[in-house]
């Protein structure tokens, strides 16, 4: 039976693992979702799954902000039981396999689990040959004996959804980053933002803050330049590691000119845009992601600059911008 059983996790985990064999991805981190169905509860919880895989691996792999969600359920079937392995990233399935064991011998049937999840997280790491090398994995001390195949109900075989709980955790982050813009101040600006999310599931919610700085413009006679600051408000669906999102964006702007002959007022005026923003996360780290985004706004305020009452400078219909950020999960 170990030898059956480690086989079943090795072939799984290779079918499972081609596309991150094909990249390279041997140094990732997942979100494990681990549930056992009822009947299985003799049989070893997620700590104890937790702490084998990482002693597999020689690091905890795990990481409740990983767009890797590794989906892990036992449970008991006509013939003995079932382990069901799934693997998704963001909204897309990669791939999903099961493992079987006779009778109700949970021990076994979880370390081969183990096994096949280690190798679905680092390929290339070296394990046990068979599940008696690697040991089974201990019973929860006073926990019931899984109930013997001719009690289990056959609706028990069926497959069930595995309920992805975390993932409908809401997730707050804050970050750091550039951005640019033209089509707001008299010449293309860019400056610092600060940002911060709350995501549950594929909706989330943004708050930017920013500051923009744009160089001298020339004009026929002098130059003119500006500043803005803008706060918007995002709400954005995600599938897999793009987002759509709607954008307001309301600040001032302070409008400056030098050699026109006629002295700017420098006033602030109110500044409205709105519209759509694509938002892609690029990477991450364990709690540390890289987002970037591209916006197309309109102007709702517009503001005219004269010089000897004639017009200089009149804010565009639209501007155009983008940034990137560090954002950072807040427990």
């Amino acid at each position: 039976m170990a030898r059956l059983l480690s086989r079943q996790a090795l072939w799984g985990a290779v079918a499972l693992l081609a596309p991150s064999i094909a990249r390279g991805d041997t140094n990732r981190v997942v979100r494990l979702l681990y549930e056992q169905r009822p009947g299985t509860e003799g049989c070893p919880g997620a700590d104890a799954i937790r702490r084998v895989v990482s002693g597999h691996l020689g690091r905890d792999p795990f990481d409740l902000a990983s767009p890797r969600v590794l989906l892990a359920r036992i449970e008991v079937t006509a013939g003995g039981l079932r382990a069901r392995i799934l693997l998704r990233e963001g909204d897309r399935i990669v791939g999903e396999r099961d493992l079987a064991a006779r009778g109700s011998d949970c021990g076994e049937l979880a370390s081969s689990l183990t096994l096949a999840i280690a190798l679905a997280i680092d390929p290339l790491v070296t394990l046990p040959k068979t599940v008696a090398d690697a040991g089974a994995l201990p019973i929860p001390p006073g926990a019931p004996p899984a109930p013997p195949v001719a009690a289990v109900d056959k609706r028990a075989s069926e497959p069930v959804a595995i309920v992805d709980g975390r993932a409908k955790k809401a997730v707050f982050r804050l970050g750091l980053g550039a951005h640019g813009a033209t089509g707001v101040l008299p010449a293309p600006a860019a400056g610092p933002a600060v940002s911060a999310s709350l995501r549950r599931g594929r909706a989330s919610l943004w708050l930017d803050m920013r500051w923009d700085l744009a160089p001298s413009r020339a004009l026929e006679a002098g130059e003119l330049g500006g500043t803005a600051v803008l706060g918007a408000l995002a709400g954005c669906a995600h599938l897999a590691r793009v987002g759509a999102c709607g954008v307001v964006a309301a600040g001032a702007l302070r409008v400056w000119g030098a050699d026109l002959g006629e002295a700017i007022d420098g006033r602030t005026r109110p500044l409205v845009h709105a519209g759509p923003r694509l938002a892609v996360d690029l990477a991450s780290w364990g709690p540390v992601s890289l987002l970037a985004h591209a916006e197309l706004l309109v102007a709702l305020t517009r503001t005219t600059v004269e010089v000897d009452n004639r017009p200089v400078w009149t804010t565009p219909r639209a501007s155009a911008g983008g940034g990137i950020s560090a954002m950072m999960v807040v427990p």
